[in-house]
């Protein structure tokens, strides 16, 4: 019987702490970039990323639309390297579903280059942006990559990878072991046997 729990443990985690589908449509830039709108130049969609490399006279915007709605928690990650900045005045910009300018990233050489994750509440259904503005002087060159949102499930004690609740499913195909009592986000699933 410990051998039988210990493989429907290991089965049921990945359904129960999914995130959400992708929601942004070649966020890793592997193909062409039909699915972004951007000014170019400053930027430039090649070789599985997108490179800004510009200066106060061309500060430029990146941007693509995703299907959100008002209410939702989203995850938010990219991935920002070769960050350089002559004179420390130009700064990128992230806003997405109605909360603009959620960081602003500005610094010396290399100073913001990393992975960057946020849980985003959508207050309205407004498309995913990037925006590099100057507040005097400057040149900014940056690579952003691996861009993706998902949805954060929040609303289900039981999810499946797509935040659809999956209770019915795992209790009528008899998933859980009889006389076993099963905590999963807070909700307490009793199995009679």
């Amino acid at each position: 019987m410990k051998k039988l729990i210990l493989i429907i443990c290991i089965l049921i985690i990945p359904i129960v702490y999914g995130a959400g589908v992708e929601l942004v449509t070649n966020g890793a830039f592997t193909t062409n970039c039909n699915d972004w709108t951007f000014d170019d130049p400053p930027f430039t969609c090649g070789n599985d990323e997108m490179d800004h490399l510009g200066d106060d006279t061309i500060p430029g915007d990146l941007s693509q639309t995703v299907s959100v709605s008002s209410g939702e928690t989203h995850n938010l990650t990219y991935t920002i390297s070769n960050w350089m900045s002559l004179n420390e005045l130009g700064n990128l910009r992230t806003s997405f579903c109605g909360n603009a300018n959620i960081i602003t990233h500005q610094g010396p050489d290399g100073d913001e280059d990393g992975t960057f994750s946020f849980k985003v509440a959508c207050s309205s259904t407004a498309n995913l942006n990037y925006n590099v503005f100057y507040d005097g002087s400057d040149t900014l060159d940056f690579t952003l990559d691996d861009v993706s949102v998902k949805q954060k499930c929040v609303n289900s004690n039981i999810v499946s990878s797509d935040c659809t609740d999956v209770t019915s499913e795992l209790i009528s195909g008899d998933v859980l072991v009889d006389g076993v009592t099963w905590t999963v986000r807070g909700a307490t699933v009793n199995i009679d046997g």
